[in-house]
């Protein structure tokens, strides 16, 4: 079994708190990964090479050491790696530029898994994003910098985006059917119903 040795911690906004460890040994962990430490959900939000990084919402102190385990959490889904992403969508990385846009819409429960997707698919892809959230997002709200020609005149007032994603040059809008601040008010089903998307984008839906 391998293992993770704690590094650092960072808060974020709205209690949530990223992890940082370092694997003693390489290896792959899948785009959803978690772990479940005392009640505590620990979702993977990034990895790079040994380095990784877990979301959590918890005033809790992080353990020292992790180990990594190869099977998912009892009653989870399947582990997802990036190869059965790109099966299950029939999309395929080798001609990526000739594709249309992904447009990439996250559902609350699974947020970190859309940052971890992003992370794998930027480089290759053009990707939109909107994020859902039934109580708080995981940063602050920021005014978004790039501008969707499509986004409906009756959801102008929501240009609230993700500064990381704008980071990565990845034109993104976020819902709520909390109303908080820069949001559309409602959620995914709801936006759908009113956002005329460019046809020629590809939806997929992550949840």
């Amino acid at each position: 079994m391998n293992c993770a040795q704690l590094q650092s911690t960072a808060p974020q906004a709205q209690g949530y708190v990223l992890w940082h460890y370092v694997m003693e040994h390489p290896q792959e962990l899948p785009l959803n990964y978690q772990l479940v430490i005392d009640d505590e959900v620990l979702q993977l939000f990034m990895q790079s090479g040994r380095n990784i990084s877990f979301l959590v919402q918890t005033d809790n102190n992080a353990p020292q050491t992790l180990e990594l385990h190869e099977k998912p959490p009892k009653n989870n889904q399947a582990w997802l790696f990036l190869e059965d992403f790109y099966a299950q969508n029939h999309l395929s990385p080798d001609n990526a530029s000739n594709h249309s846009t992904l447009c990439l819409w996250v559902s609350s429960s699974a947020l970190a898994l859309g940052f971890r997707l992003a992370q794998q698919l930027k480089s290759d892809w053009q990707l939109v994003m909107v994020l859902e959230s039934e109580t708080t997002f995981p940063f602050q709200v920021k005014p978004a910098k790039f501008i969707l020609d499509s986004w409906p005149e009756s959801a102008a007032h929501a240009i609230g985006a993700s500064p990381l994603l704008e980071d990565w040059r990845i034109p993104n809008r976020l819902c709520s059917p909390l109303g908080l601040p820069g949001c559309f008010e409602g959620n995914l089903t709801e936006l759908e119903a009113l956002w005329k998307i460019p046809a020629s984008w590809r939806v997929i839906k992550i949840s």
